[in-house]
């Protein structure tokens, strides 16, 4: 594993040179000292750990910048300048000073102003600075007494922090311009009695060949504190074999300072899977799914799906090891992994239809649910198929985000939560519930996070039959408590990968 505390260069390559502003990839960049009395003509502009390069002779620019909040304070710094008086919503920003600006709202109609008035002639030149990513549109926001908190969720390249008004208090460009390249697992964490903030970020990099043909993303994690600072940033899965992998999309999970879930993609040839399960008379191509506990830099946990030939025979998708239409075969695609009361893991896996139980010492399968090999009797009603985000109740019972594809049908299904009870000694469901919305079918991701007795936040994933991004709703009455729709059917949003909800 590759860990860097203070620096994050990879959201840009180069500069981008707009309307007389100039962004600065390196956040470690330093601002040389101007000497002269006279006007000048450029300096930087950092806000929060984003850095600019502004023109001090242009006006009416306009800078898009890289995250900015309205629940903690901004800080805004200059380098030397001279020759201007210069003020940031009305606040005196000296040469080479630093200050910290607090917002009340984040708003395309509400953006910051900064002024620089030439001493020596008195012309007033100004500088708006927007409080939203450019490419945000307003969506559709239903607010029905849902109880207090936050919405952690990524919308394209960027993650977001919403209220339970519908207002924005926090964001950040995460990305290069879709879901599959950042911002993924978005959530809050509390490590030691300190908050945490964690996601995905999308990047390119050469140390790991990219897997044609498989849906998954490349991915950093960074770990943000209380104030939206990075304080660490884990680039890479440090294999056993020493092989380095990026992470992938699904998931990353902080467990405590400098202790991480992880979970990465490695396209690798195998010879063994069993005579049954179809496949060529040579190596088959296929994708090992791989999870990694990291603690202190160490590797303490590593499972790799490929030492259980046992696996290549319950894939129900991704398994064409002819590897004949497809050059890697992604038969089992882990999508979600959890530490479950008992300190082992819980893992979904999307291409085997399966949820296992994986021992945390030996990595042994202590259990398989759903699919092929299912142990515990699952009903056709009970069954799930290419689900996502498994996680555990505080009452004991497991819920799936079940997308329920037909067959492996991208249009056709029936997506629904699925709330199991299990007696996992003698692998029996004890308790089931399903819910579900009507002409609500997501083929691909999406989530599900119950938040008191039925009620669920709901993340729609890659919608395809309706418009909300994401929902809460109380099951108990059909309630819908708070509802974010997207404005347009144009695309503009994709999906919203996942959607959580904290207090904090």
């Amino acid at each position: 594993m590759n860990i860097k505390k203070t620096i994050f260069g990879v959201a840009f390559t180069g500069l981008i040179i707009t309307s007389g502003i100039v962004a600065y990839s390196n956040l470690e960049s330093t601002t040389t000292s101007i000497q002269s009395t006279s006007p000048t003509q450029w300096t930087t502009l950092k806000i929060n750990d984003f850095e600019y390069s502004i023109d001090l002779f242009s006006n009416g620019n306009v800078l898009n910048v890289g995250t900015l909040n309205s629940d903690r304070y901004n800080t805004i710094s200059i380098g030397e300048y001279s020759g201007f008086n210069i003020t940031v919503n009305g606040i005196q920003l000296p040469s080479g000073s630093s200050i910290h600006l607090d917002l009340d709202l984040l708003s395309k109609d509400r953006p910051i102003e900064v002024l620089y008035t030439d001493i020596s002639t008195g012309e007033e030149r100004s500088l708006f600075i927007n409080t939203l990513p450019e490419n945000y549109e307003e969506p559709m926001v239903y607010s029905n007494n849902p109880d207090d908190g936050f919405y952690y969720f990524n919308l394209n390249e960027y993650v977001y922090k919403m209220n339970t008004e519908g207002n924005i208090v926090f964001w950040r460009l995460a990305g290069h311009g879709d879901a599959s390249n950042g911002g993924n697992d978005f959530k809050p964490a509390i490590i030691d009695g300190q908050q945490y903030y964690t996601f995905l970020f999308g990047w390119e990099t050469d140390e790991s060949p990219y897997l044609e043909g498989v849906e998954y993303g490349r991915m950093q994690g960074l770990v943000l504190d209380q104030n939206y600072e990075i304080v660490d940033n884990v680039q890479f899965l440090n294999l056993n074999s020493g092989e380095k992998l990026p992470l992938e999309n699904h998931q990353f999970t902080m467990l405590g300072k400098e202790h991480y879930l992880l979970t990465a993609y490695r396209g690798t040839y195998v010879e063994n899977i069993p005579d049954e399960v179809p496949h060529g008379n040579v190596e088959s191509r296929v994708v090992a799914s791989i999870i990694q506990e990291v603690k202190n830099d160490q590797v303490i946990f590593e499972w790799d799906s490929t030492d259980y030939p046992e696996l290549y025979g319950l894939s129900t998708a991704g398994n064409d090891f002819y590897n004949s239409e497809s050059y890697w075969a992604d038969y089992a695609h882990v999508n979600s992994v959890f530490i479950d009361t008992d300190n082992n893991y819980i893992c979904s896996f999307r291409n085997l239809d399966t949820i296992l139980k994986i021992d945390r010492t030996s990595g042994n399968i202590l259990w398989k649910l759903g699919g092929i090999g299912d142990e515990f009797g699952l009903t056709e009603e009970q069954k799930f198929s290419k689900q996502h985000d498994v996680r555990r109740t505080a009452d004991g019972y497991i819920t799936i985000f079940n997308n329920g594809n037909s067959g492996d049908s991208p249009t056709e299904g029936n997506s629904s939560i699925i709330k199991l009870k299990l007696d996992e000694s003698s692998k029996k469901v004890i308790d089931f519930q399903t819910f579900s919305v009507d002409n609500q079918f997501s083929s691909h991701m999406g989530s599900a996070q119950e938040t008191a007795n039925n009620h669920f936040v709901i993340g729609w994933g890659n919608r395809v039959t309706a418009n909300a991004l994401f929902s809460e709703i109380d099951f108990n009455t059909g309630k819908i408590l708070f509802e974010v729709v997207s404005p347009t059917n144009s695309g503009i949003y994709p999906n919203a990968y996942k959607v959580y909800k904290s207090d904090k």
